[in-house]
């Protein structure tokens, strides 16, 4: 089976919300580990729909968050687009494997 094929059975698994069947494929060893990541890749999708919607909620989030902070004159409403950011899986996927490698890296050398 080649390589380009698997990935449009993960594709196809991702677009069929098959969640449980991806998570097997991500923790099954003998699967290799380039199609493991490629599933880890799906199931870390971003959270908020792509194309134009996403393009909007995005400046309804920061313009929001800019206006209230401005408006009550307070840092406190710039958290929100932490929190916001911290929802996504993708981003949160992103950073764990950031600091997986630093700490790799620091209690390595």
């Amino acid at each position: 089976m080649t390589e380009n094929y698997s990935k449009s059975i993960l594709e196809l698994l991702y677009l069929s919300n098959n969640y449980k069947e991806l998570r097997n494929i991500c923790e099954n060893s003998s699967v290799s580990t380039e199609l493991r990541g490629y599933a880890a890749g799906l199931l870390c999708r971003p959270w908020l729909p792509w194309g134009k919607v996403r393009k909007v909620i995005l400046v309804l989030i920061v313009v929001m968050s800019l206006l209230l902070s401005l408006t009550f004159n307070t840092p406190y409403f710039l958290f929100l687009l932490l929190i916001a950011a911290s929802l996504s899986p993708r981003l949160v996927g992103e950073v764990t494997y950031l600091m997986g490698n630093l700490f790799r890296r620091a209690f390595l050398l």
